[in-house]
């Protein structure tokens, strides 16, 4: 992380900062915070997109992950807000330089800084990182999120700590914990009385999770809304007989919001099927780059190091190319040329759908190597001249996961009763099941040029598979 900041000088912040944003407004950051926002780890959160590639079918889905995490850092402070305005005896000093109120706000400017280029496009692939893997095995990141890994090893580095004490903790006379900061960003409960904190960074409706929900539909200009006051309207602090303090609620109604906004998201933005060939698109960019050891950006992407070194802006200088692939697949995406569907898989095209599509799923997410092997029998399958020019990177068999929808399970109703889960008042299960039957389509993807040849060899490799399609897997692809 060295060389991020090998050419930095920090500059003392005299005063406290007043930032004007879209979403929430004109909020406060601290002196601080305003010189934690200004260093190169924070800054380079402008050069990524919030949604990827998403602002190839979304044009004005241009926001980056920088505003949103100021929107998130702003939600923190509503959340303290509303908890101390409850007569609860768990209230949230809030002293802005230390303390458990200092900590929150400095988890939320730092939550998404291990973020790559092209945000979750890139975590697809490095999601494969034998580290990553490995560190997945422990109880502690068994839920987390990639990025999530890297922004808590990241806080957790030593050269952090010691650029913090030097340049942040020290001129500023703040005193926070950077081991519970990086703890709150994975969302681990050390502290059974301040469970309820870790929620706010990392939960089942945390601030994370209503400023992406709402900004996303907000710059995508879908018309979601999600009920940001009255959450906080009904937000307690719950203390179970085990002594654990959390967040829970009076109503299942903002909740249900956020999920009904949520699954909105996934079917119309996040697994439209232009978004998902961009995906395959830059997945195949960077599998070409580390199968033929080619760099990118100068970078060999055998490392995660590798991915946050680059951001969006590096991607798409073409005089920087050699590589005459590389450099149509850098152009194509860049210059929108995308991937046609060649065959779509649903409960719709596949008769067979329960014994087949599930277990192909399953195999898809197994490993990356049995995702290259059945995209391999696709390949192997379109005539030799195609075959000549288009290599297998640009071949892409993607059937998206449904969307987890863990907040059921993890959120409380409490009231007069005693507390519920929300999935027992509004069942999620019935709702999955209805969104993978009618909604949720798996594709086969590849250039325009070839969308005929590559459908003829899809249908022949999924027979040997097993599936028994018909015509609509090919009409639904406007062949």
């Amino acid at each position: 992380m060295s060389d991020i900041f090998s050419e930095y000088r920090s500059l003392l912040v005299r005063d406290n900062k007043a930032i004007h944003e879209s979403l929430w407004g004109t909020s406060i950051f601290q002196k601080h915070e305003v010189a934690l926002l200004d260093t190169p780890l924070l800054q380079r959160l402008r050069l990524i997109a919030q949604t990827g590639l998403v602002y190839l079918v979304y044009p004005s889905a241009m926001h980056t992950r920088f505003e949103h995490t100021l929107g998130v850092t702003t939600l923190v402070d509503k959340y303290v807000d509303s908890l101390n305005n409850q007569a609860t005896s768990a209230k949230i000093a809030k002293s802005p330089r230390s303390g458990d109120y200092a900590e929150l706000r400095l988890a939320a400017l730092l939550h998404d800084c291990g973020h790559a280029f092209l945000s979750h496009v890139s975590e697809m692939v490095y999601k494969w990182d034998t580290e990553i893997i490995s560190l997945k095995q422990k109880d502690e990141f068994a839920h987390c999120k990639p990025h999530e890994i890297m922004s808590y090893y990241i806080i957790r580095s030593d050269f952090f700590k010691n650029f913090f004490s030097k340049n942040i903790a020290d001129p500023y006379s703040v005193k926070i914990d950077l081991d519970r900061v990086a703890s709150l960003v994975i969302g681990n409960v050390s502290d059974k009385r301040k469970a309820y904190q870790t929620r706010i960074i990392n939960g089942a409706f945390d601030a994370d999770k209503l400023d992406y929900i709402s900004r996303d539909s907000y710059f995508t200009g879908l018309r979601l809304t999600i009920d940001v006051d009255r959450l906080f309207y009904t937000l307690r602090i719950h203390k179970f007989p085990d002594g654990l303090r959390d967040l829970a609620m009076t109503s299942p109604v903002p909740l249900q919001h956020i999920l009904f906004s949520k699954m909105l998201l996934y079917t119309t933005v996040y697994n439209h099927h232009k978004v998902k060939a961009c995906d395959c698109m830059m997945k195949g960019l960077i599998e070409y780059c580390q199968q033929s050891k080619k760099s990118l950006c100068g970078r060999s992407m055998r490392h995660v190091a590798d991915f946050l070194r680059i951001t969006d802006s590096d991607l798409f200088n073409l005089a920087d190319i050699r590589d005459p692939v590389l450099k149509r697949m850098v152009r194509n995406i860049r210059d929108r040329h995308l991937f046609k569907r060649a065959s779509v898989i649903c409960r719709d095209t596949v008769k067979n759908y329960d014994s087949c599509v599930p277990e192909l799923l399953e195999r898809i997410n197994q490993s990356p190597e049995e995702h290259f092997r059945i995209r391999s029998l696709v390949y192997d399958r379109l005539p030799k001249p195609v075959r000549s020019k288009y290599t297998i990177h640009e071949v892409w068999v993607d059937i998206p996961d449904p969307p987890s929808l863990r907040e059921a399970v993890q959120t409380f109703i409490v009231g007069e009763r005693k507390p519920i889960e929300l999935n027992k008042i509004f069942p999620m299960d019935g709702w999955l099941k209805a969104y993978a039957d009618k909604q949720l389509r798996g594709h086969v993807f590849g250039p325009a040029e070839i969308q005929d040849q590559l459908n003829v060899a899809a249908t022949s490799a999924f027979s040997e598979l097993g599936f028994k399609l018909n015509k609509a897997h090919r009409t639904f692809c406007h062949l």
